[in-house]
């Protein structure tokens, strides 16, 4: 069983989410996600919080929100 890179774990000071879907994009201040989630707070979780997307988990055309800086 795998377990979900968490934010301390992101490698940098700025997070990045960008959505090939709908164009959105945004940057973060690792350590103010930090405050609002916790260091342990796995990266899907906080894409899905940061993302804010009704297509979210959408199967016809879901959101396409993901950390560009993450390979």
């Amino acid at each position: 069983m795998s377990e979900a890179v968490t934010l301390c774990d992101y490698p940098g000071e700025t997070v990045r989410v960008t959505c090939d879907v709908c164009g959105r994009s945004g940057r973060y201040p690792r350590a103010r996600l930090i405050e609002r989630f916790g260091a342990d707070a796995g990266l899907p979780d906080v894409l899905r919080e940061l993302a804010d997307c009704t297509n979210w988990g959408a199967g016809s055309q879901p959101c396409g929100a993901h950390f560009p800086d993450l390979a």
